[in-house]
């Protein structure tokens, strides 16, 4: 089944923008729950929960961006046995490329910063 290529440029915009975004704004909101959860007994479930949504989102945002990347290099390899020279290949692929990564560093920096959530109580 043959994907149009602005499907999958589509399909990379949002690791590429989104996931970042989840990171800082998870900053932000995780600093401005401390408190709440503090107040409440085992309140640090819900930051437990916020860390693991947003977690989940990034990852689910950089897998479409993998496949995404994926069928850009079948749609390139495609166009080299047959001979033609596309521009919008390569711009695709990079893009691919580019979003999957900066997704993966978002969401491996969204683990980090959950680390000491896990170490330290909302107390502290």
């Amino acid at each position: 089944m043959a994907t149009p290529r602005g499907a999958i440029a589509l399909r990379s915009w949002p690791a590429l923008l989104v996931a970042p975004l989840l990171a800082l704004g998870l900053q932000s909101l995780g600093y401005s729950l401390v408190t709440p959860s503090c107040a409440h007994a085992g309140g640090g479930s819900v930051l437990h929960a916020l860390w693991a949504a947003t977690l989940l989102v990034a990852i689910v945002l950089t897998a479409v961006a993998a496949v995404g990347w994926r069928q850009a290099r079948a749609a390139q390899r495609l166009a080299e046995e047959r001979g033609a020279v596309e521009r919008e290949g390569g711009r695709d692929l990079l893009l691919g490329r580019i979003a999957t990564l900066v997704g993966a560093f978002s969401a491996l920096t969204i683990a980090a910063m959950w680390i000491p959530v896990w170490l330290l109580p909302p107390c502290l």
